[in-house]
């Protein structure tokens, strides 16, 4: 895995990971996922109190991998 971080001082409206003029890169990597990103959940709730408490429950097996350059995967 190769991790950027890079510094341009030109670039000063930019506000990074790392404050103003930062940017981070990761490269040499893959990510895979088997599903669409925001389909396949349900939301429920019950109150606890007067608030109510959120729940998100996946309706299918959410699976992502991380492939390197040698083809390892994760």
């Amino acid at each position: 895995m190769q991790v950027i971080r890079s510094y341009n001082s030109l670039d000063r409206n930019r506000s990074g990971d790392f404050g103003n003029g930062w940017s981070l890169a990761i490269g040499n990597i893959r990510l895979q996922k088997n599903h669409v990103l925001g389909k396949g959940w349900t939301e429920d709730y019950h109150f606890s109190g007067q608030f109510p408490v959120y729940c998100l429950q996946s309706n299918t097996n959410k699976v992502v991998s991380v492939v390197f350059p040698d083809g390892k995967n994760l």
